[in-house]
């Protein structure tokens, strides 16, 4: 069964070939969420529904809620959670440096997020979440951080998403962020200077992807980019 980095790796692919119905979402707003829910199908058929990810997961015991629990097992008789089991959370970030055509710069978001994403990330030492069994497949526990940065800007400008993609880079290295299988955190292009056309202007659209995790928590499914 894939483990989190194929399934990340396969989702990029699939933003990549859907590029034409992203790209232009990326100028309205916040697409955080349609990001999860594009994930969480992918999950699906990469994993030949052998994987179900669970989404906004936790109840009011838990420590803290996780954007995806990934569950596996096999319910063909009868619905029990003990014949299930967690074997991996992700939480899912998004940034931006623009927050919609014609608003203000979104780069002040960076701090806070990366504040909370770090929160986010820690190891959750629990045998069972929400009522299922957890036996995390990722060493002892560590919770995956799939991090997007959307870049946006007119097709007459000449500035590039360089600058921005290293002060996320740099930020999250303070915050004490590493790629998966690096130990710097490393964003990667899924597509670059996309042409969108909204009211009569032309826009080029980049995004971005990451696989993160906290410095110094082990990683046992690591492999290159």
């Amino acid at each position: 069964m894939p483990g989190v980095v194929p399934h990340y790796k396969a989702f990029r692919r699939k933003l990549l070939r859907d590029k034409a119905h992203i790209a232009p979402l990326q100028l309205l707003g916040r697409i955080e969420d349609l990001l999860t829910k594009e994930f969480a199908s992918s999950i699906l058929v990469n994993s030949k529904w052998k994987t179900l990810p669970l989404l906004n997961v936790g109840m009011s015991g838990d420590k803290r809620r996780i954007d995806v629990a990934l569950i596996s097992g096999d319910i063909s008789e009868r619905v029990n959670k003990n014949a299930l089991r967690i074997w991996a959370f992700v939480e899912l970030k998004y940034l931006r440096n623009k927050h919609r055509i014609g608003e203000a710069n979104a780069q002040d978001e960076l701090e806070p997020t990366f504040r909370s994403l770090h929160t986010q990330l820690k190891r959750l030492n629990v045998s069972n979440f929400a009522g299922y069994p957890v036996r995390l497949r990722a060493g002892i526990g560590d919770t995956y951080g799939l991090v997007f940065a959307s870049y946006v800007h007119r097709a007459s400008a000449t500035n590039t998403p360089d600058a921005f993609v290293k002060r996320i880079q740099e930020a999250a290295r303070n915050h004490g962020f590493q790629t998966h299988n690096f130990k710097s955190p490393k964003l990667y292009p899924i597509y670059s200077d996309v042409p969108v056309q909204i009211l009569g202007a032309t826009y080029k659209v980049s995004l971005f992807s990451g696989l993160w995790r906290l410095a110094g928590e082990a990683c046992c499914e690591c492999d290159t980019e």
